[in-house]
Order: C-alpha cells, then structure tokens, then sequence
C-alpha cells in the first residue's frame, strides 16, 4: 500500500513542475493542489481504515473480556495491534480494548501502559471518542490505585476534552476517588441523581453498579446483596477495602 502513496507524491511534484514550464503558473498552483489533496485523502484511507475482519475479531475480543476469558481476550487484541501496524484507527481500537482486558484483570500499570501509547495517537483524527475518553480511564486507574492526585488532574484533563456534563468514564472515576477521600455520601448523592442517564449496557455500568453498592454500604452501613459476579474481575484487588467487602458479601451470599 505504501507504493501508490509514493507515487502520488511523485506525481503532486513532478506534476507541479511541468505546468509551470508550461508557463500558467495559476493552474499549475491548482492542478497541483487538486492532486495533494487527493494523495492526502488517499493517505487518511489508508492510515484510518481498518484490515479486513477487524471488527469481528475486536467484536470476539470484546466478548472475550466480557465474558472473564481476559487471557485469550488479551492474546487476541495484542495480534490485532501488530497486525495493524500503520493504520491508526484501527491500532488505536484494538489499544483500547486491550486497556480494558488489563484494566478488568487488575493490571493498571499495563492499562496505563496503553492508555499512555493512545494518548501520543493522533487520535482527534482517527477516533475522536477515544481521544475524549482517554484521561478519565486513566484517571480510573489512579483512583483504583489510590493515586489521588494523579486522578484529580486527569479528571481536569476529561473534563476539558468533553465538557462539564458527566460522561460515564468521568463518574465512575470520580466515584472511586471520592469514596476513597471519605466522602462516601456524596457518591450515593451523585449516583442517585444520575443513574437514569447511564447507559446500562455498557462495559463501565457493571463495575459502576459494584461502585455504587460499595459507596451505599460505606455511607450508611447498607447491604444489597453480592455485587453482579461478572462485573468482578481482578480490577477490584488494587482496592483493598472493596475486595474485602466483596469477598465478606460472597460468603455470606453462600451460607444464605
């Protein structure tokens, strides 16, 4: 694919400089731009598309993950980030899942570790959702960890790129980070008010349901039952408190 590209290149120069010998300087100037912006367009398909039988194989990683094959999953979207080499787009999707199977399996320093490779994509470009979302999964990171700091700032950072609205991304870090300030009342407050707009569905809602159980249980002492088992995943180790409270609630969930 790299051939064609060349040879327009080529052909935007050596084009340009036979019209004007020609002496119309003017449509020189236009034939020539006509044809750079046609290697560039050419150059943007090529960068952004995305190989043949990507999106079902990124579709299959998805379910992977979501279904606790994190190790297979994981196996999977690394292929799919070699395989893509210079195609942004689509190296830039598969980054993404591939964050997310080390962020569900608790591995947040290879979910950083991605995370930072898609913050230096030209991703306003090649997935301008991505490029939104980045710092507040981040900052999700940080708040597992306990790096409170780090959070507020990415956060900051979210919160530039997409608005003062609340994005699901943004919520649930910030939900994490505040219950780990002590501020667990607020969480509940927050959540209540905006849960008709989270997207139920989505990957984050699971560990956001988990988030809201935990922060109710720290607010008021209140127990709802054992969080959903499939929203469990490694993710909740880094958390200590959380892992404890969600081990207590499955052997009590046993014994009942």
């Amino acid at each position: 694919m790299q051939l064609p590209i060349l040879g327009l290149l080529a052909a935007a120069l050596a084009g340009g400089a036979v019209l004007a010998i020609g002496g119309s300087v003017a449509a020189s100037a236009a034939v020539a731009g006509a044809v750079i912006a046609a290697t560039v367009g050419a150059l943007a398909v090529v960068l952004y598309a995305r190989p043949a039988g990507f999106s079902r194989a990124i579709l299959e990683a998805t379910e992977l993950r979501r279904s606790g094959r994190c190790a297979v999953s994981r196996q999977r979207c690394e292929e799919l980030v070699g395989a893509a080499r210079w195609r942004v787009g689509a190296r830039s999707r598969a980054r993404w899942e591939l964050a997310l199977v080390h962020l569900t399996d608790g591995n947040l320093d290879l979910a950083l570790e991605q995370y930072g490779h898609l913050e230096r994509e030209p991703l306003r470009l090649a997935i301008p959702s991505i490029h939104r979302r980045v710092p507040a999964m981040a900052a999700l990171c940080f708040a597992l960890r306990g790096w409170l700091d780090e959070t507020e700032v990415a956060l900051k950072e979210h919160r530039r790129r997409c608005g003062e609205e609340p994005t699901d991304e943004w919520l649930l870090a910030w939900s994490v980070a505040t219950c780990r300030r002590g501020n667990a009342a607020e969480v509940t407050t927050m959540l209540e008010r905006d849960w008709p707009g989270i997207d139920a569905s989505g990957d984050l809602s699971r560990i956001l349901l988990v988030v809201r159980a935990f922060a109710a249980h720290l607010a008021d002492g209140s127990f709802e039952g054992p969080p959903d088992p499939s929203a469990i995943g490694g993710w909740v180790r880094a958390w200590a408190e959380l892992s404890e409270w969600i081990d207590a609630g499955q052997r009590a969930a046993r014994k009942g």
